[in-house]
């Protein structure tokens, strides 16, 4: 009963298979008796894609810590 926060690349609004494997990790944790939270990365405002590596670099920790604290809770 611990909670989980998952983070995919921001790109999961556009590609139906990033979307399937947040989809799938997600129910088996909830299987296995987490609270999942999914942690949205935005992309850069030139349209650019972001990877978590990639937005900690171009905005820091403490931009990051707010992303966490704004995820929700992912129900079934």
């Amino acid at each position: 009963h611990r909670k989980c926060y998952i983070c995919f690349d921001s790109d999961i609004t556009h590609k139906f298979q990033v979307r399937r494997a947040e989809l799938r990790i997600t129910v088996e944790l909830m299987n296995r008796g987490a609270q999942v939270f999914a942690i949205r990365l935005p992309n850069e405002e030139n349209g650019e894609k972001n990877g978590l590596d990639d937005y900690l670099v171009k905005h820091g920790r403490d931009e990051f810590i707010a992303l966490i604290k704004k995820s929700e809770e992912v129900s079934e």
